[in-house]
C-alpha cells in the first residue's frame, strides 16, 4: 500500500471509488468545485494506492476563517473512505496520520469536521481531534402521512409503532400550520429580497458582524457564499437577504434535499446558512417564514434544522425555530463537530469554547 498526495488524472479513480462506497453519481464537475475551486486553494488530498489502484481517500478542504487569534485557514476533512475490499486492515488511521501531517506543512491553524459515522469519528478522536459540540436536530412535518409511511417502510415499523407515529406527526404538522399562520410578512422596518448572487453588500454584513468581536467562524465573504451557494453544482438555494433600506442586515440560505444517504424518498427542508447582525433579530421571524415558503412551493415532506444551539449567535436562531413549531430530536440526528489544532499557535482554550463558534451546515460540505 501506498500513502500518497493527489496528482492529476487521480480524480477518475477518487469519484469512481467515492460513487461506489457511497452508491452515489457523484460528478467530475461536483468533485472538481469541492475539491479544487475553493476560494482558499485546492484541498489536500491523500489518497491509498494499491498496485495503480485508488482505495483510500482523505482530504481537508481550506476553509478562510474568523477567530479572536485573527485570519487563518481551517482544514475541513472531508469524504473519509475505503474500499470495501480492503477494510479491516487498519487503513483509516496512517490515511488521517499522513493527511494531517500535510496539512501541516501548509501552515493551517487547526482540523475540524462533522464526523457522523462511528469508524470515521473513533479515528480521528484517537488522533487528538476534540468532540466539541455538536449540530443539533429540530424538525416538522409538512405531509405527515407521507414521513410516516417512508420512514415506517425503511425501518421496518411494527403496526402499534406507525400508529403511534401517525398520532405524533399528526399533531406535530398541525401544530406547525397554526403557527405558520400568525406569522406575518415583512414589517415595516424590514423587507426580505431572494437574491441571485451575493455582492459587496455582503462583505459590508460580514466586516460590520466580525468587527471587534471574538469568535470563530468561516469568513462569509461574497467569494466563499457565491462558491458555496450559487456556484454549487449539487442543487439549488433560496437565498433570502433581510435589508434595512438599501442595507444588508442578514441572510439565510435554504434547500431542499433527499435523504438518499438513509433509503428515504422524503424531500427534506434544511437551513445550511444564516446570519443576522446583532440588534436585528427581528429579522429571524422574517427570513424563517421566507425559507417555509419557499420549502412549501418546493414540496418538501419535512423540515430539518441543524443548528448550534449553545452558540452565542445562534441562540435567537433557535428561539425562533421553536415559535414556529420545531421539537429537538434529543440528540438522535445530531451532528459531532470535531477540532484539532496544529501547533501551538492557536489558543486552545478559545478553539474548544463551544460558545464562541457561530456553525452552521455551511460547515458540513457532506450536505452540500
Amino acid at each position: 500500500m501506498e500513502y500518497r498526495e493527489y496528482r492529476p488524472g487521480d480524480e477518475k479513480g477518487l469519484n469512481d471509488l467515492f460513487n461506489e462506497v457511497f452508491s452515489r453519481q457523484r460528478t467530475i464537475e461536483q468533485w472538481k468545485w469541492l475539491y479544487i475551486d475553493a476560494p482558499a486553494g485546492p484541498s489536500k488530498i491523500v489518497i491509498i494506492d494499491h498496485e495503480g489502484e485508488i482505495v483510500g481517500h482523505e482530504a481537508m478542504i481550506p476553509l478562510q476563517f474568523h477567530t479572536p487569534m485573527g485570519e487563518c485557514i481551517g482544514g475541513k476533512i472531508e469524504d473519509v473512505y475505503i474500499s470495501a475490499r480492503h477494510r479491516g486492515k487498519r487503513l483509516s488511521g496512517p490515511l488521517l496520520d499522513y493527511c494531517l501531517e500535510i496539512s501541516a506543512r501548509a501552515n493551517f491553524c487547526f482540523s475540524f469536521g462533522m464526523a457522523a459515522r462511528r469508524v470515521p469519528y473513533r479515528t480521528h478522536i484517537d488522533r487528538g481531534y476534540r468532540h466539541v459540540c455538536s449540530l443539533n436536530a429540530y424538525f416538522a412535518p409538512f405531509r405527515p402521512s407521507e414521513t410516516v409511511a417512508d420512514i415506517s417502510r425503511v425501518l421496518r415499523f411494527s403496526s402499534p409503532k406507525r400508529i403511534a407515529m401517525a398520532a405524533a406527526m399528526n399533531f406535530l404538522a398541525k401544530r406547525f400550520e397554526r403557527r405558520i399562520a400568525k406569522h406575518a410578512g415583512d414589517s415595516d422596518a424590514l423587507r426580505i429580497e431572494r437574491i441571485e448572487r451575493f455582492d459587496a453588500r455582503f462583505d459590508e454584513l460580514w466586516r460590520e458582524f466580525a468587527k471587534d468581536r471574538n469568535f470563530i467562524s468561516i469568513k462569509r465573504s461574497s467569494e466563499f457564499l457565491n462558491w458555496r451557494y450559487i456556484d454549487n453544482p449539487y442543487r439549488e438555494y433560496a437565498v433570502l437577504a433581510a435589508r434595512s433600506g438599501d442595507r444588508v442586515v442578514g441572510y439565510l440560505c435554504a434547500s431542499i434535499i433527499t435523504r438518499e444517504d438513509m433509503d428515504l424518498r422524503l424531500k427534506v427542508g434544511v437551513v445550511a446558512d444564516f446570519l443576522v447582525l446583532p440588534g436585528y433579530e427581528r429579522a429571524f421571524p422574517l427570513i424563517v417564514r421566507s425559507a417555509v415558503d419557499s420549502w412549501r412551493s418546493g414540496g418538501a415532506d419535512v423540515a430539518i434544522v441543524w443548528v448550534h444551539r449553545d452558540g452565542d449567535f445562534s441562540r435567537p436562531f433557535v428561539a425562533e425555530l421553536k415559535r414556529w413549531g420545531l421539537v429537538s430530536t434529543f440528540g438522535r440526528y445530531d451532528i459531532p463537530v470535531i477540532v484539532r489544532p496544529f501547533g501551538t499557535e492557536i489558543d486552545t482554550e478559545t478553539l474548544f469554547d463551544i460558545r464562541r463558534w457561530h456553525l452552521t451546515q455551511a460547515f458540513n460540505a457532506a450536505w452540500v
